[in-house]
């Protein structure tokens, strides 16, 4: 499963994720997405891998989809939640090539910590 929700006070989509990710419901997330984005540059995406069990190989082109589109309409920062190392799916390497130089990745390995981050700080502050 894959919530997802605008916090407007702190500028952040906030996207979590539940279980296990098949590419059906990767692909049915996409417009979601897109609707959440606020109009202006300079807002942040906070993703939570807290309850990820697994995601099926076929998300990365969706993953990637996704990517494109926040680069694309001007993410600030990207503020991730991995408390387990092997659900990093190569997501600092697809940054590299789907981000651009800018944009800022931070990595936590708790919910609270990247709330603290995303509470604490809005992008065009700092």
């Amino acid at each position: 499963m894959i919530k997802s929700y605008y916090d407007s006070e702190h500028n952040t989509v906030i996207i979590e994720f539940e279980g296990v990710v098949n590419a059906s419901e990767a692909e049915n997330f996409h417009p979601q997405i897109q609707k959440l984005i606020p109009a202006k540059k300079g807002f942040r995406i906070l993703t939570d891998f807290t309850l990820l069990e697994g995601m099926d190989y076929e998300v990365l082109h969706v993953i990637k989809k996704n990517m494109d589109f926040l680069n694309q309409q001007g993410i600030a920062e990207v503020i991730r939640v991995i408390p387990k190392p092997e659900n990093d799916f190569g997501f600092n390497i697809l940054s590299i090539f789907h981000y651009s130089k800018d944009v800022r990745i931070v990595i936590f390995k708790s919910r609270a910590e990247a709330d603290a981050r995303f509470r604490q700080y809005a992008p065009d502050k700092e």
